[in-house]
């Protein structure tokens, strides 16, 4: 929900803040998740449960493993979101939009 808002709001009002409803509601899913997954690979690795991956000493189910990398992701083309319009101008329909939907 948060990723189509955030497509319609900067088409529609052009580039916005972080605290715009959109990307509040975006930031915040991402965060729920995050923190769930932190705690179970966290959870995995100290009680010694059998999990699908272990990354270096880390062991975690191979759910959490992909949230934590699309949170990451994420975090990284919301810093991009950020700059591209400020550098380039183009703000709906650019590749850091696109690349919300790989996560």
């Amino acid at each position: 929900m948060g990723v189509i808002w955030d497509i319609s709001w900067d088409g529609s009002f052009g580039k916005g803040s972080f605290w715009t409803p959109a990307h509040t509601v975006l930031n915040f899913g991402s965060m729920i998740a995050w923190i769930t997954s932190v705690w179970m690979a966290v959870r995995t690795t100290w009680t010694g449960h059998p999990a699908s991956v272990q990354v270096g000493f880390m062991r975690m189910p191979f759910g959490a493993l992909c949230i934590l990398w699309g949170d990451t992701a994420m975090l990284t083309y919301g810093t991009l979101n950020v700059w591209w319009p400020d550098a380039y101008g183009v703000i709906s329909g650019s590749w850091v939009h696109r690349g919300f939907w790989l996560r």
